[in-house]
């Protein structure tokens, strides 16, 4: 994906629009795009790819399931795009990866998921406590 598409979810998760829709406010149905994952990152945390990069999305229905989302600000979803480039992984069956970053001093977890159309869709997305991630790192 290009450079283009990745400035404009970038601008789209800092807006009004994307914060409310984040916290809860979004229609059934809908969801929007939060990271662009390069086909070559999806492949090497197993999430499969084709020749292109894919969109990881974000589902009004996740949004509404997860209330601690209402706290995060532009930055907090703007992080996702880093977790997912740079993001250490572990698998977590076989359509889930666990994928987290430590950013000013504190870890952050995300979890990324692959439907059976090859979409992929945050599942979940929070700050983590360090034994937390010390404990997925043994496994």
């Amino acid at each position: 994906m290009s450079a283009s598409a990745r400035d404009a979810v970038r601008r789209e998760v800092a807006s009004r629009s994307f914060l409310d829709f984040a916290a809860g406010r979004g229609r059934p149905g809908e969801e929007r795009t939060v990271a662009i994952a390069a086909a070559d990152r999806l492949r090497q945390v197993g999430l499969g790819a084709g020749d292109r990069g894919r969109a990881v999305h974000l589902s009004a229905e996740t949004g509404a399931a997860h209330p601690r989302f209402a706290a995060f600000n532009a930055n907090d979803w703007q992080r996702v795009q880093r977790i997912v480039d740079e993001g250490e992984w572990a698998a977590r069956g076989a359509t889930h990866r666990l994928l987290w970053l430590e950013d000013t001093g504190k870890p952050w977890l995300t979890v990324l998921k692959r439907t059976a159309s090859g979409e992929v869709y945050i599942q979940s997305y929070r700050r983590a406590r360090p034994q937390e991630i010390k404990r997925i790192k043994s496994r």
